[in-house]
């Protein structure tokens, strides 16, 4: 059981500090009358009923609201300037500059120019994907410049060049925890034993630390025996296979035929080993499967239609022989079943849940659900979602440290009713039956979607949010909204469009100079974007953690496995990650998911001081 100590649950869990309430503790206003506020950059005052915000004030463009008050900006939002070989970089509200560097950059080689510490700049510029070396040359980036990754089990940020990581830890992931993209997952302790040092006994940070019929566990370090098709020699393979993996790799998989070369010496001068394959490079001819895209696999050098996994195969259909033939089981996906069924073992049955009952561990508890004990309230079994509709009765649907889960209503609001509305149900704020999205609003009222994603709204309709509170309890607002409904958002600006602040973007959400679009998985984002969760500052509080999509390295190589599938590399997976055998992205709920795998509330740690937050992954229960 984790016990989670929030200052705000969601918008029923907590009541903000400018809110009104009846004899029984229910919400019943907007705001505090007469009350002066700052929002959206504008003084307002609460009218006697406490529905309403009367503008008083429009702060300017060279103006902030502070304190119920316009006050004149210092600086540009995010601009960034030079100041004595000093990068000083202005917060979104004009109020603040800190400084960015570490020391000024003529102590450290290099020249301020236009807000950034650069090298001696190379003639021509570099193209896309390089960096200049500061001696004139342009090399291929390692990294994208300024993104967090994992090195050595270990988060770092890129440098301003994307030529390496910075020395200095963003976090040490340690024995019990396993970096995956940028963040530390804490690990179970096989046999509840204290964690120990990599290398000591059965622990291995690789698979060079295991016996040659083991692999390295990512997830527990532990050293495990090889489960077919999985190989590290051919001597493992069945007759008439051979272990196909390439020079880089350790552990590969068995695949039908006989192997022309295990590494490039033992091909022809001007020939290169790829995956047991002589090949010529830049002949066009396919080295893996990712190279040769869906529906076809990469067979003796060369790209023809088939498959490796039942996962490769259209619905109602199984990988036989690398070929998708007919199924005979009803389900092969937990999107074959119907309602809320799932594909275990080839049925579509319905999982085991006790979401909402109290519980003293997560084995209490139903498949793929988590328990959790909000502030000082009982314990409770919780599974995910991504809007109000997705969580049984007597649940809301609340964005909780990262994750989004099904909180029972008895946990995040006792007394203010039972939540059962599903999204589009008419509702009253002040009646016993609420929204299971906690958002009643409209003329006539009606339960308003919450929203991971844009595939939670309707029509014109957008994933959007908005900030809301203040102080300590401000957090950002999930919803499906019309363009510019809530003047002056959604904006209209999609992602990837440049961007000032958040009134700029559709999402809402404006990170680093660019419009950011929230995501459920891996599969909603851009080309060469992961999903991924981000830490988006909040004004009155420090952060506020959003799955949103992010652009990936230019070496970064991406498949296109969902979270669930299995994997051999990173590169078999959409999300880039591959562990302990299975893509792992992204969810919102279990249909996100493949395999026996399903959308999970994990725990995680972010930033140097390893921030609490968690996030809902697809994982093995």
């Amino acid at each position: 059981m984790r016990r989670l100590l929030l200052s705000c649950l969601a918008l029923t869990a907590c009541i903000p500090d400018d809110s009104q309430t009846d004899s029984e503790g229910r919400r019943t206003g907007l705001c505090i009358a007469a009350q002066l506020v700052c929002h959206d950059n504008m003084v307002k005052q609460c009218t006697p009923d406490g529905e309403q915000r009367i503008i008083i004030t429009r702060c300017t463009a060279d103006q902030y609201c502070a304190e119920a008050e316009c006050r004149d900006r210092i600086c540009d939002p995010h601009y960034r300037r030079c100041d004595e070989g000093r990068v000083l970089l202005c917060n979104q509200r004009g109020s603040l500059e800190t400084e960015i560097t570490d020391g000024d950059c003529q102590g450290r080689g290099l020249q301020c120019d236009d807000g950034q510490c650069v090298r001696q700049p190379c003639d021509p510029a570099c193209g896309e994907g390089m960096y200049c070396d500061g001696e004139g040359n342009c090399l291929n980036a390692v990294c994208e410049p300024m993104v967090r990754g994992c090195v050595e089990n270990s988060v770092r940020t890129c440098n301003q060049w994307g030529s390496g990581y910075l020395e200095e830890l963003d976090e040490n992931c340690g024995s019990r925890a396993q970096c995956l993209g940028d963040v530390c997952i804490p690990i179970e302790v096989p046999d509840g034993g204290p964690a120990t040092d990599a290398g000591s006994g059965d622990n291995c940070t690789g698979h060079s630390d295991c016996p040659i019929h083991q692999q390295c566990n990512g997830f527990t370090r532990v050293c495990e025996n090889l489960t077919p098709p999985a190989c590290r020699e051919n001597t493992q393979c069945p007759p008439g296979q051979f272990c196909e993996r390439s020079p880089q790799q350790e552990v590969g998989q068995c695949q039908f035929g006989q192997p022309q070369c295990m590494e490039d010496g033992d091909c022809d001068p001007g020939m290169t080993c790829q995956r047991g394959h002589c090949i010529e490079p830049g002949t066009g001819a396919c080295g893996n499967d990712v190279e040769c895209g869906a529906g076809r696999i990469c067979v003796d050098a060369v790209c023809v239609a088939g498959c490796r996994a039942d996962a490769d195969c259209p619905n109602g259909q199984l990988c036989r022989d690398q070929s998708c033939v007919p199924s005979q089981a009803q389900c092969v996906r937990h999107s074959d079943c119907a309602g809320d069924q799932a594909c275990l073992n080839g049925e579509c049955l319905r999982p085991v849940t006790r979401q909402g009952q109290a519980c003293g561990a997560d084995g209490d508890c139903g498949w793929g659900e988590r328990c959790l004990a909000l502030n000082d309230r009982p314990a409770a079994c919780m599974g995910t979602c991504g809007t109000g509709s997705d969580c049984p009765d007597r649940s809301f649907c609340m964005a909780v440290l990262g994750a989004r889960l099904c909180v029972p209503d008895t946990v995040a609001s006792p007394d203010a009713g039972q939540a059962i509305l599903n999204n589009g149900a008419a509702c009253d704020p002040a009646a016993a039956n609420l929204c299971k999205s906690a958002l009643c609003t409209g003329t006539p009222r009606s339960c308003r979607a919450n929203c991971g994603s844009d595939r939670h709204c309707s029509g014109q309709q957008v994933c959007t949010h908005l900030n809301q509170g203040n102080g300590e309890t401000a957090y950002l607002l999930d919803l499906c909204a019309e363009p510019g409904e809530f003047n002056p958002r959604p904006g209209p600006n999609g992602a990837g469009q440049n961007c000032a602040t958040g009134d700029a973007c559709a999402s809402g959400i404006c990170l680093d100079g660019t419009c950011r679009q929230p995501c459920c998985t891996s599969d909603e984002c851009p080309n060469r974007h992961i999903c991924r969760q981000e830490q988006v500052s909040v004004p009155g509080a420090s952060y506020w953690n959003v799955n949103l999509c992010i652009p990936v390295p230019p070496a970064f190589t991406l498949g296109t496995g969902a979270g669930g599938t299995p994997c051999g590399v990173a590169g078999d997976c959409r999300s880039g990650i591959c562990t302990a055998g299975l893509c792992v992205d992204a969810c919102c709920g279990r249909r996100d998911c493949e395999g026996l795998t399903t959308c999970i509330a994990s725990d995680l740690r972010q930033g140097p001081e390893g921030v609490e937050a968690m996030m809902n992954l697809c994982l093995s229960p």
